[in-house]
C-alpha cells in the first residue's frame, strides 16, 4: 500500500473506542479531531514534510495545519482529500 494513503483502520480506531465510552457529543468530537490530527501529523512527519511545507502544498497557513493536527480545528473530508493529494505531491 502507498504510504501516502491513510489506512482505514488507522482512521476508524479512534471512532470505535469512543463508542464504548460515555461522552457527550462535543467531547466525542474533540477527541476524534485530536486523534485524527495525531494520525495526520504522523503521516506528514513520515513523509519528511514540515508543517510549513505541507501548508504550502495544501494552500493553507501553517497555523491552520498545526491547529488541525492538534485537534483545535475541525477536520473535513475536503481537508483530508487535500492532505492526501499534497502528501503524494513530488518535491519540486
Amino acid at each position: 500500500m502507498n504510504e501516502a494513503h491513510l489506512e482505514k483502520a488507522e482512521l476508524i480506531a479512534p471512532l470505535m473506542q469512543l463508542q464504548v465510552e460515555k461522552l457527550t457529543l462535543d467531547e466525542r468530537k474533540k477527541r476524534v479531531y485530536a486523534e485524527l490530527g495525531i494520525v495526520l501529523r504522523r503521516r506528514r512527519s513520515l513523509a519528511g514534510l514540515s508543517t510549513h511545507e505541507m501548508a504550502r502544498r495544501m494552500g493553507f497557513s501553517a497555523q491552520y495545519v498545526s491547529a488541525v493536527e492538534l485537534g483545535r480545528r475541525p477536520l473535513t473530508i475536503a481537508y483530508v482529500d487535500t492532505f492526501l493529494e499534497s502528501l503524494a505531491e513530488r518535491q519540486v
